[in-house]
């Protein structure tokens, strides 16, 4: 028995395992752009690919003599100007649709939008150096703001690429 004059010793404090700065960390307010965070900003890029892509449709499908002021030039070579423009709109429409389909399933978006990313940059090189090697006179101005546009989709494709760690939770909508 314990006389009054005697405490019982208090049992050993268990050691911690977690620091003073782990603790601080964890009670800070972090952004949502940090790594990890959602990008709040892929919407807005969906948004901007997908009024793109309809519009490069358009002027694809009804304005092809626009985009191929060459084709007197092509039809010399006895190339078909018509067969290339459908090929076109099917390389749009299929690689837009495996985008598309593989970010709202998830079905290795990763590596899809960095091939994707990869395929818009060597489409706008080549389209570009290829139209300004074989065209002559002055240029139109419009072909300015076309080159600007795709400029744009492609960082928009790049910037994608390159947050997919940050896309929206599953499940997914276009718009998310």
């Amino acid at each position: 028995m314990l006389s009054a004059d005697q405490k019982p010793e208090p049992p050993e404090a268990p050691s911690t395992k977690v620091t003073q700065a782990e603790l601080d960390a964890l009670g800070t307010v972090t952004s949502r752009l940090v790594h990890g965070g959602v990008d709040r900003y892929f919407k807005w890029r969906h948004a901007f690919l997908s009024f793109m892509g309809i519009l490069f449709l358009i002027r694809l499908l009804f304005f092809s003599d626009q985009i191929l002021n060459l084709a007197v030039i092509f039809n010399s070579l006895g190339v078909d100007t018509h067969k290339y423009i459908s090929f076109r709109v099917i390389y749009l429409i299929v690689g837009a649709g495996m985008y598309v389909v593989s970010y709202l399933q998830n079905w290795f978006f990763p590596q899809v939008a960095m091939v994707a990313f990869a395929l818009a940059m060597g489409g706008l090189i080549t389209d570009t150096l290829n139209f300004f090697a074989f065209y002559q006179g002055e240029f139109p101005k419009g072909i300015f703001l076309v080159v600007f546009f795709r400029v744009a989709v492609v960082v928009c494709m790049f910037y994608n690429a390159i947050n997919v760690h940050r896309a929206p939770a599953m499940p997914r909508h276009w718009w998310s």
